[in-house]
């Protein structure tokens, strides 16, 4: 009896063993396959999800610059992880059972950072773009300075809204207490250097200078001599020395039809050494806009010099291009009329973007999601996909083209990663159009550059550089399939260098132009450029979704 008890003890055991094994292998079955499948399942939501949310983030952006609301701010969060924890159940309510969630990287212009440089032959200009290119490359403000030697001719074609010099005497000085000064030493320290500007249909003539001035406490002497004998300064040991003050004033003298407009009119008194004096000739009240025909002809140089000499800056604004200062043949960068300048030299404007790196832990295909140019892309190990294209568009009106660009940089520099919520906070910074002629066919040939420089030693960069040169060369294939010109015509034509550094794509606009006429305007290029500032900031969890 007491062994059939012992029996029945030992199958119960025997059962319970059996029982546990049944919820082990049950356990592992759950972990092998259910846990991944909830895990991969949450992971590709999740990559649904942050493809909408950059989706979003381009509708917002494209609504402020469309709406030039210059200063406006959008706020957008997004999610990094998948929160696997709050998000999927347990078995068991043991925590092993559940998926670990995935995380990512959300970042501002991480390297390698491409930029963009379009350059055009033969562009017509607006009316109100200042004159650059018989110059060469210069500063927005200064047109020329230093010292004139030989006349420095000008051309207008129109009248410009602004006609500003600057004159800044370098060997200036003046006395605080009377000194003695002979008088024929008086008489012959007039000017320093001068300019004069003639307008050929007008007959103008204008002389801006820095002239010496003697005073004295009770009386003034002129700028060609004294102006009255009497009651002359006392002390003088001989009747050629006179104890006067004196001082460096800058005066303004027009001539319009040999008649004085303006004589000896002081712009400034008492100018120190090296300080600078700027006046606008096309103000109103010195008479010489309203006497002025288009087109004309200005001339500067030198008038009447001692050993003193001074930097004359010359500036014009919302003046005219004059075609002729131009050759059909000659690339000129287009830059944001708010630059206010057009320069020979190849200018490149970094457009940055907005990245994000997926940290799938079930999902193998990582994906990065990337906003570029107002165009949304996702990329993976099998290649890359626009979800958006830039905000390049080319219309085929045969035998004419339009192109339209619009030139998104995003400034910012910073990273977050982990799986927590992100808020990006853009503020519109700018919106500028071109300094083309957008009313008609402006340009004979229209070239687009993407350069991706990359540091060599860091094979992340390499790669990197790589994937974005494939991105643009095939962006610039699908703008060009976009507007219906067939893949192999020469009317745009698209290269990409893989091995340089930088890495090239170039996307060339030739038009129809037979023989490479490059006098020909036959492409309606138009040209904005628009700057967001754009902020990423972590937000805790509790307040996340």
């Amino acid at each position: 009896m007491v062994e059939l008890k012992r029996e029945k003890a030992l199958s119960e055991l025997i059962g319970f063993i059996l029982l546990l094994g049944l919820l082990v292998m049950v356990a592992s079955l759950y972990l092998t396959y259910v846990v991944p499948a909830q895990g991969r399942e949450g992971e590709i939501a999740h990559m649904e999800y942050i493809k909408g949310q950059f989706l979003d983030y381009k509708i917002g952006t494209d609504a402020l610059w469309v709406n030039n609301a210059q200063g406006v701010s959008i706020s957008q969060a997004i999610t990094l992880g998948t929160q696997g924890v709050k998000t999927t159940g347990m078995f068991a309510g043991f925590q092993i059972f559940s998926p670990v969630f995935s995380g990512g990287m959300l970042s501002v212009n991480p390297d390698p950072n491409p930029t963009l440089s379009i350059s055009v032959l033969n562009p017509l200009f607006n009316d109100n773009v200042r004159e650059a290119s018989s110059f060469g490359p210069f500063e927005p403000v200064n047109r020329f300075s230093g010292e004139i030697t030989d006349p420095l001719p000008l051309s207008f074609d129109s009248i410009p809204s602004k006609l500003r010099l600057t004159i800044t005497p370098q060997q200036v000085t003046s006395s605080t207490a009377p000194e003695e000064i002979d008088y024929n030493d008086l008489i012959s320290q007039n000017y320093f250097y001068g300019a004069e500007f003639t307008s050929v249909d007008g007959q103008i003539s204008v002389s801006y200078n820095a002239v010496r001035r003697y005073i004295t406490k009770d009386y003034s002497w002129s700028y060609l001599g004294v102006r009255s004998f009497d009651n002359l300064p006392t002390g003088s040991s001989t009747d050629n020395l006179y104890y006067v003050r004196y001082e460096t004033d800058v005066i303004l003298n027009v001539v319009i039809n040999d008649v004085n407009i303006l004589e000896n009119y002081v712009v400034k008194s008492n100018i120190g050494n090296g300080e600078a004096c700027t006046i606008d000739l096309m103000d109103p009240v010195y008479g010489i806009r309203d006497k002025l025909n288009a087109p004309f002809d200005c001339n500067i140089r030198k008038i009447i010099g001692t050993n003193n000499v001074f930097n004359l800056n010359i500036d014009y604004e919302e003046g005219p291009i004059s075609s002729s200062s131009i050759a059909a043949d000659e690339e000129i960068f287009i830059l944001p009329q708010s630059d206010n300048y057009i320069s020979k030299d190849s200018l490149t404007r970094p457009f940055g973007r907005l990245e994000y790196n997926s940290n799938n832990k079930y999902y193998r295909t990582q994906q990065n999601f990337i906003y570029q140019m107002g165009g949304v892309f996702v990329t993976q190990m099998d290649g890359t996909s626009p979800l958006n294209l830039p905000l390049i568009s080319i219309t085929d009106n045969n035998p004419k083209l339009s192109v339209d660009i619009t030139a998104i940089r995003l400034f910012g520099d910073e990273s977050i990663a982990g799986s927590s919520p992100v808020q990006i906070t853009s503020n519109l910074r700018t919106v500028s159009d071109s300094v083309l002629d957008s009313s008609q066919e402006n340009v004979a040939e229209a070239t687009i550059k993407i350069e991706i420089p990359y540091d060599q030693s860091k094979l992340e960069e390499v790669q990197d550089a790589q994937s974005l040169s494939e991105l643009w060369h095939l962006v610039f294939n699908s703008i060009k399939r976009s507007s219906g010109i067939s893949s192999d015509s020469a009317v745009v034509e698209i290269e990409t260098d893989y091995s340089s550094n930088p890495k090239t794509v170039t996307m060339v606009i030739n038009g129809y132009n037979p023989d490479d006429d490059t006098t020909a305007h036959d492409i309606k290029l138009s040209v904005r450029y628009v700057d967001f500032d754009v902020e990423l900031d972590a937000v805790g969890k509790t307040i996340g979704i």
